[in-house]
């Protein structure tokens, strides 16, 4: 058992949060009430990735529309899903070199509140091939040319404040699923990350122009000790981290590879433990 399981397990442990994944008791009055995101009444901005190999790699993206009555734009140019007008659709990594994916180019439609936009596709052949359906409808498809030997990997940032129920997810080809977002944590309502990229290893910030967080469903005011593995160090009770808020916040230069936090104040023994 690795010493943050271990310690997680500890009934002072209020959460351990790796980019693997969470670990916490779910006491009673800590979790948020589950369901979907409002962006319209919670705004923020969520990335995540994973590399996948090329061959036969499906998604599968839904929202519904809640407030943006009569066009939905779909592009480089900004889109209820791919917010900010600067995201592509989805991105690949090709020897090293980030390519940016527009399979509709700039795509205009009256789309009333309430309409539910799904956006699937497959890479397959060296081209993605992309559909795009309101309501079920099927409104456009596309087939758009992928460099040999590149590697997809998903970005989904989320900045429009006029979607709900945020769903994407990755499938192998082969019926399994290897990614989805919200994860979990989002799902429960446990983890807010808001311009955070998750690369697997370690949380950092997606775009550096912006600041990142990760707000928890943690009670506000805790006494006890935190612990977080800061650019490869561990630190107590971080600067970065606020007891008022139950929040991290990182500057662009910081990474976080877990965050543990304790309803107790720990020995000195217990912190040099964990932190080595």
């Amino acid at each position: 058992m690795s010493k943050l399981m271990e310690a997680a397990l500890d009934p002072s442990c209020l959460l351990c949060l790796t980019p693997g994944g969470w670990w916490s008791p779910l006491r009673q009055g800590v979790i948020w009430p589950g369901g979907p995101r409002n962006f319209a009444t919670e705004p923020g901005t969520f990335y995540d990735a994973a590399v996948f190999t090329p061959s036969g790699v499906t998604f599968n993206l839904e929202f519904a529309v809640v407030d943006f009555a009569g066009t939905l734009r779909v592009g480089p140019w900004g889109c209820p899903l791919y917010g900010g007008g600067i995201q592509p659709f989805f991105y690949t990594i090709n020897a090293g070199v980030q390519e940016s994916i527009y399979p509709f180019g700039t795509l205009w439609i009256a789309t009333p509140i309430g309409s539910i936009v799904r956006l699937t596709g497959v890479f397959s052949g060296g081209t993605l091939q992309a559909t795009l359906a309101i309501d079920g409808v099927t409104i456009r498809q596309s087939t758009t040319p992928v460099s040999a030997g590149t590697v997809p990997r998903a970005l989904t940032p989320v900045t429009n404040a006029n979607v709900t129920g945020l769903s994407a997810s990755i499938g192998d080809g082969a019926g399994k699923t290897v990614w989805f977002h919200p994860s979990l944590s989002e799902r429960l309502r446990l983890i807010t990350c808001v311009n955070v990229l998750n690369d697997g290893t370690r949380f950092r910030t997606a775009n550096a122009s912006l600041g990142w967080s990760i707000k928890t469903a943690l009670p506000a005011g805790l006494a006890g000790t935190v612990l977080a593995q800061i650019n490869g160090a561990a630190v107590t009770d971080p600067a970065q981290w606020s007891r008022d808020t139950a929040t991290f916040t990182g500057a662009a230069s910081n990474t976080l590879e877990w965050l543990m936090v304790f309803d107790a104040a720990l020995t000195a023994g217990q912190i040099a433990r964990l932190s080595n």
